[in-house]
C-alpha cells in the first residue's frame, strides 16, 4: 500500500515537473519591424558605436537580446546588429521577398484576393 502511493507520487511528480524543465531552456523568438523612415544599424548598444548599416521602414528583424533602451537583433541573412528600440515595432508584421514583384494574397492560393498593397500591381 505504501509503495503503491509513493509509486503514484512519483508519477504525479514527474508528470507535473518534467515539463518545466524540458522546456525552460527555450527562448521565445520575437520578431520587430522598423517604424520610422529609416533606422542606423550598430556594432554596439550605444550611438557611440559605429553605424554598419542604415535600412528602410518595414525591414523584418529577430529579437535577439535586450540591454536598457537597445536591442540586438539578427536580419534574414543572419548578420547581428544593434538598433534603437524606439525605431522598431511589434504591431505589424513584416517580410521580405526575394524578388522585386511579389504577387501577395490575402491566403494561400490564387483563389484569394491580391492584398491591396502587393507590389506586383505598381
Amino acid at each position: 500500500m505504501i509503495q503503491t502511493r509513493y509509486k503514484n507520487f512519483s508519477i504525479f511528480l514527474l508528470v507535473t515537473f518534467l515539463p518545466t524543465f524540458l522546456f525552460s531552456g527555450l527562448e521565445t523568438v520575437e520578431a520587430l519591424c522598423i517604424k520610422h523612415k529609416y533606422a542606423n544599424l550598430r556594432r554596439g548598444p550605444s550611438i557611440k558605436y559605429d553605424k554598419l548599416w542604415q535600412v528602410f521602414k518595414y525591414m523584418p528583424f529577430k529579437l535577439l537580446k535586450r540591454k536598457k533602451n537597445w536591442y540586438r537583433v539578427q536580419d534574414v541573412d543572419g548578420d547581428i546588429y544593434w538598433v534603437h528600440r524606439k525605431l522598431t515595432t511589434r504591431k505589424y508584421r513584416c517580410a521580405v521577398t526575394k524578388q522585386n514583384k511579389t504577387n501577395l494574397r490575402t491566403g494561400p492560393g490564387t483563389n484569394h484576393p491580391k492584398v491591396p498593397w502587393a507590389p506586383v500591381d505598381k
